[in-house]
């Protein structure tokens, strides 16, 4: 009997890690379309530069990324999913 005891809570652990995934998946494709379709999300500046031979040129150079606060959002979002699945592969491995 405590065998499948056993098996219906894994089982049940298995189920609400995937819909853990797929939540923690949707918030991470959430972000990438927010920064895709919107400008709020980044940010840039220019900075100065030459020509790397002579007559070295100067020009301004734009650099964009996304903010500080949304790479540590995107980080933990794809760190949360791979320790999820690492869980999931651990208990199917058992």
């Amino acid at each position: 009997m405590a065998n499948k005891r056993d098996l219906k809570k894994e089982l049940s652990q298995l189920y609400h890690l995937n819909g853990e995934i797929e939540q923690l998946q949707n918030q991470l494709n959430e972000l990438k379309r927010a920064v895709f379709t919107t400008n709020a999300h980044k940010t840039s500046d220019s900075v100065k530069g030459s020509t790397i031979a002579f007559p070295y040129i100067l020009h301004s150079v734009m650099v964009e990324g996304l903010t500080k606060k949304d790479l540590n959002t995107k980080m933990r979002l794809n760190s949360e999913i791979a320790d999820i699945i690492k869980l999931i592969e651990i208990n199917k491995a058992k």
